[in-house]
């Protein structure tokens, strides 16, 4: 069968695991990368713990994405958020350096949601903007602003 007319798809990247957290100490920082077989970055998840600022209920685990979130690298960025909703109160999704959202990153940011309040915990986008926006307004996931 012939692929004209078809974009090629990217070489499936290899991944490396964030290492889970363990539930005795805060969640420490870590981060991985989705690496294409030519070498490039397709996107890096990382993951932080942000001090509670007064008035707040305790520390945040920041998980944020550089790069794309596609069908390539949601497993890694949902795995991550699943591993911060089961070990933290309150998580928060970065997504200001999201150069690509497809929709897979709709199913990770449903996903994320789902499982958080499952658990009963908070779960925050931050740095939501352009077509990522956008997108997760036209989908219901998030209002506007």
């Amino acid at each position: 069968m012939s692929n004209s007319g078809q974009l090629p798809r990217r070489p499936a990247p290899d991944v490396a695991d964030i290492p889970a957290p363990s539930h005795a100490t805060p969640t420490p920082a870590a981060s991985a990368q989705v690496i294409a077989q030519d070498g490039s970055v397709i996107a890096t998840v990382a993951r932080r713990v942000r001090p509670a600022e007064p008035g707040e209920a305790g520390p945040e685990v920041v998980v944020s994405v550089q790069g794309d979130l596609d069908l390539d690298t949601a497993p890694l960025a949902q795995a991550t958020l699943i591993q911060a909703l089961e070990g933290a109160e309150r998580v928060c999704l970065e997504l200001s350096g999201v150069r690509f959202f497809g929709a897979a990153g709709v199913g990770v940011v449903i996903a994320a949601q789902l499982r958080a309040a499952s658990l009963g915990r908070q779960l925050r986008l931050g740095g939501v903007h352009g077509i990522t926006e956008r997108i997760l307004v036209l989908t219901g996931v998030c209002r506007e602003g």
